[in-house]
């Protein structure tokens, strides 16, 4: 800093200040001396740290000059934080406010001469105590460089005393320094009608962030848009308060809801702007007024006004520096104009546990709590209430009018009890707050404002869109506005409109199928209009349920072929119109279409339904009246319900239902429909453990298909069959079965069995060792299923590909995959599915040394399998249990618990199930020192490995051992699987264990 003599050169200059210094003086007295000495000394030494220089001190001023701009920040912030952490005499609270600015100055023998010192200077004056303030050339330097635990914010642009010209003012937000300070202390006030009491909002901040940073990029012309009651005007008010310094001619309001024709909007602006009459009625004299003008001006309440808005395109053509804030239920299409469609407020993920600090992450929630507190000071949002608060923000659909005046009802209940009276939205939310619009006093006569505005075919319109439930489709629109709208023209241009004056909504799905929609608070009021019409009404109704049977008709036919996914998701978006159909048509007594709907909709319920919900629908629809021309249909909704109720893993129930399906077919001499009822029922047979009954209905279908020649009957008999040969432990056969169904499939573009087949296969691989083929069909497999989003379908994939990882004695892999299927069974409540999963990853938890956890789950295990009827899942959860029981030395439980397997493993046939028993009474055997028949039990379970092509896994050589594999191949009295269960039994006629 050694630069000095006529030249300019550039510095940064930092002034510092004392606030309030004259009241610490008289509050510490002699102790202010000692205070004074410290400040200054941290001053001092913070200064040298950053290569500054100390010009000079005026009581409790510095003014300090530093080479870089940087530099000068940087001291700034650690003489801050230095003050903050200081314990200074009696607790004193001590505060200075700095400025910093860039330019240049001589050095003189007198010191530091410049004008741009007095920029410093006047900027630091302008500020409030803990304040750090920039000037615009300063800010452009360190922008870049600030540390990383500082950050920036723009302020404005002031008129400071005695300089020449508006300065640019930032601040330096440092760790510790408060964010929000009053206004600056400048020598000029800006210039602004603004209203006084402008609240600030909550949940807006990125709304006027984007708003304020368009008009910073040149945008000239703003029009917030949205439907009434979504908080326009207050986030208008906002941003003209945030920019009210960076406009030199002023920030204005303007008022427009009183108004209704164009011709008066000049006379409005003249008016707010405080201007001379001649403007008043005279555009051009206005335009010619504000042609050299930098304002900013804030149109509020435009919907309303007819007539082409020439005034708006003259003044921004005109009027280089001016800019146009408008807010409108529609936008006015100018060339100039950049619309902001505003949203509301987010709401609260429900998928959270419903406690108040989870749902904190909602702005819906912060604004009810607080203007609950404002309304009811003693209010408390607490954990008890806080899914009452979530429910009412979500039925309010975030709306901040809507949010605010249920608010007002806290008076008179708590949040509980609102979210029950919330069916009559438009008669309880009504304010008595004096200072709001009338048209803002209750929700109805906000959306009665926008109504009254449209026209005769909108009206219409718009009260016909209340009968859909969670928005519809254009087709749907056009079929039900058959006889209303005169033609495709019209209603485009209808629709256009509604939704341009945001009283209905446009959203895209996942699937990019376009929908339309309303909030429910305007949906409830459309439909009040609408109920006073009861043929019209009536009709609609009509119209709408024949409209969504057919859609769902059509879909049924392609939920078994290629285009699964479009077709899933197009009933998926109109699921709640078709739920409200249904209903409509149990409660008017119409069996047929309700009957009607189940049959076409049973396929989607299962792959991505709730299967619980669904049964006890359908279980409804099924008690009601029905005669003799329906008895086809309702044998359709019976084998649909009891493969729903299958697929729950209530067999026990599933069964009567499917058997009665079947009879209907074969009194109606349907073989179609008894080929796939048999089908089905034979599906619940194998899983009960029925494998006799169910190879008998397999052979009936097997000559049934002979003539019918269906491949998808024929892909879901080799299905069946491979399941079978699973349970049985015929693992290649299950193979060779499973990939038959694989090519029917194939052949008939299934994805769904695709993928379902690939992963049977993959189970089928996993038993014989081969996992290498075994996870790339798991693999193939995921990436079809996901793609339709079949949870039930992906759950299973997931749960053979842990029990991979098990075999492959990848723990946490396999943990993770077993978790993850559990979360999706546990989506669609599939209790098999989940009952598998929990007792996989007990066995996981006995790998892992967590015993006695293992035990307690395989416990519920057991019941879970015992209740459902599933006989394999009984005994392979009494064979894990024994393994535990072994290993707890508990050999007499184990022994009892593995001949109650054995008995079902020979109802089944299942050889498996032989392998695992013989192992594991082989294991007891040899804890209790009977070598020879361990030997003995072992050898025949190694061979019975041999003859299903099932090798040792990982899994099992950590159990058993198994470290005499090449004794047991010599080992010449090799018993048979027959003779070595007669030999199990003789120790329970010898009363071995006294069991």
């Amino acid at each position: 800093m050694n630069k000095s003599g006529d030249k300019l050169s550039t510095f940064a200059f930092l002034f510092t200040d004392v606030v309030g210094s004259t009241k610490l003086l008289y509050e510490l007295k002699e102790k202010y001396s000692a205070l004074h000495a410290e400040l200054h000394n941290i001053i001092r030494e913070n200064v040298d740290k950053f290569k500054g220089k100390v010009v000079d001190t005026a009581g409790d001023g510095f003014f300090c000059v530093f080479d870089s701009a940087t530099e000068a920040v940087s001291s700034a912030i650690e003489i801050m934080k230095c003050i903050n952490r200081m314990q200074w005499p009696d607790n004193a609270t001590v505060k200075i406010r700095t400025g910093i600015h860039t330019g240049e100055a001589k050095i003189t023998e007198n010191g530091y001469v410049g004008y741009d010192i007095h920029i410093a200077s006047r900027i630091m004056s302008s500020g409030h105590g803990g304040q750090i303030l920039l000037s615009d050339t300063a800010f452009n330097i360190v922008k870049n460089n600030l540390i990383s635990e500082a950050d920036s914010k723009f302020l404005g642009e002031y008129k400071l005393k005695d300089l020449n010209y508006p300065q640019k003012i930032y601040q330096i937000n440092y760790a510790g320094s408060e964010i929000d300070y009053p206004e600056l202390n400048t020598a000029t006030a800006a210039i602004s009608n603004l209203p006084s009491d402008i609240v600030k909002l909550i949940g807006r901040e990125k709304d006027i962030d984007y708003i304020i940073s368009s008009f910073r990029n040149e945008e000239r012309m703003i029009t917030i848009t949205g439907p009434g009651g979504m908080g326009k005007t207050s986030l208008a008010l906002n941003v003209c308060q945030e920019m009210k310094n960076e406009f030199n001619n002023g920030v204005y309001y303007v008022d427009l809801s009183s108004v209704f024709d164009i011709s008066l909007v000049a006379e409005s602006i003249a008016f707010s702007m405080n201007l001379n009459e001649k403007y008043y009625s005279n555009e051009s004299n206005l335009t010619g007024y504000l042609k050299t003008k930098n304002v900013l001006l804030l149109l509020d309440n435009f919907e309303q006004i007819s007539g082409t808005p020439a005034l708006i395109v003259n003044m921004l053509s005109e009027c280089p520096e001016l800019k146009l804030l408008i807010t409108s239920r529609i936008p006015l299409n100018l060339k100039f104009e950049k619309e902001y469609s505003l949203s509301p407020l987010s709401l609260p993920n429900l998928k959270s546990p419903a406690d108040i600090e989870n749902l904190m992450s909602s702005d819906a929630i912060k604004l009810f709590i607080d203007r609950a507190v404002r309304v009811l000071p003693a209010f408390k949002a607490t954990d008890s209430n806080a899914s009452a608060i979530a429910a009412i923000c979500i039925q309010l659909d975030g709306i901040p009018l809507a949010i605010e005046l249920a608010c007002a009802r806290l008076k008179l209940f708590t949040p509980q009890q609102l979210l029950q009276k919330l069916n009559d939205k438009l008669n309880l939310l009504k304010g008595n707050q004096t200072d709001r619009p009338e048209r803002h006093q209750t929700l109805r006569n906000t959306i009665m404002w926008s109504f009254e505005l449209l026209s005769d075919k909108e009206k219409r319109l718009f009260e016909l869109l209340a009968v859909f439930t969670g928005g519809c489709s254009y087709d749907a629109v056009s079929i039900l506005s058959e006889g209303i709208i005169d033609d495709e023209n019209e209603l485009m241009d209808t629709m256009q409109n509604l939704i341009e004056k945001s009283l209905v909504l446009r959203k895209d799905d996942e699937s990019e199928n376009l929908r339309y929609s309303m909030f429910e608070t305007i949906k409830e009021f459309a439909f009040e209009k609408l109920s006073g019409q009861k043929e019209f009404l009536t009709e609609l109704f009509r119209k709408h349920s024949d409209y969504y049977l057919a859609l769902s008709e059509e879909a049924e036919k392609h939920l078994t072929g290629k285009d699964l996914k479009h077709w899933l998701d197009l009933i998926e978006s109109d699921l709640s119109n078709i739920r409200t159909a249904l209903s409509r048509a149990e409660t008017s007594g119409d069996t047929e279409t309700a009957l009607k709907f189940c049959a076409s909709m049973w396929r989607f319920w299962i792959i991505r339904g709730n299967l619980n919900n669904d049964y006890k629908l359908v279980k409804n629809i099924l008690s009601m009246p029905y005669d003799d021309s329906l008895k086809s249909l309702r044998a359709k909704v019976l084998n649909g319900i009891g493969t729903i109720v299958h697929e729950l893993s209530d067999y026990k129930t599933a069964y009567p239902l499917i058997k009665e399906s079947l009879n209907i077919y074969k009194e109606l001499n349907d073989n179609i429909g008894i080929l796939f009822t048999l089908a089905n029922l034979s599906w619940v047979s194998i899983h009960l453990g029925e494998l006799e009954k169910a190879k008998k209905m397999m052979d009936e279908i097997f000559e049934l298909n002979k003539n019918i020649q269906d491949k998808r009957a024929s892909a879901l008999f080799y299905n069946n069959l491979g399941w079978m040969k699973i349970m049985q432990g015929d693992f290649l056969a299950s193979k060779d079965a499973n990939l038959y169904s694989l090519k029917m499939r194939k052949l008939i573009e299934d994805k769904r069995g695709t993928g379902f087949v690939l992963t049977n296969i993959a189970w089928a691989d996993t038993f014989m060792g081969n996992y290498d083929e075994a996870e790339n069909n798991f693999l193939e497999a995921i990436e079809i299923i996901r793609n339709i989003n079949d949870k039930q379908l992906l759950g299973w994939i997931f749960t053979n590909f842990g029990f991979l990882e098990l075999c492959r004695m990848n723990l946490d892999y396999a943990e993770y995959k077993l978790t993850k299927a559990l979360e999706l069974m546990e989506e669609v409540y599939n209790e098999w599915g989940i009952t598998y999963e929990l007792l996989l990853l007990a066995v996981i938890n006995y790998f892992k040394s967590k015993k006695s956890d293992s035990l307690k789950v395989i416990e519920k295990c057991l019941n879970v399998f015992k209740i459902s009827g599933s006989r394999w899942g009984f005994e392979k959860s009494l064979i894990w249990k024994s393994v535990i029981l072994i290993d707890k030395s508990n050999y007499k439980e184990a022994f009892a618990k593995l001949i109650e397997a054995l008995d079902i493993a020979e109802f089944l046939h299942d050889k498996y199930g032989y392998i695992q028993i013989f192992e594991n009474i082989a294991l007891i055997m040899k804890k209790m020192n009977q070598q020879e028949t361990s030997l003995i039990l072992l050898s025949s379970a190694f061979k019975l490995r041999n003859e299903i092509h099932t090798p040792i896994s990982k899994s099992d050589i950590h159990i058993h051992g198994y470290s005499n594999v090449s004794e047991l191949k010599e080992f010449q009295n090799v018993l048979s699987a027959k003779e070595a269960i007669h030999l199990i039994r003789s120790y329970i006629a010898n009363n071995f264990f006294k069991i």
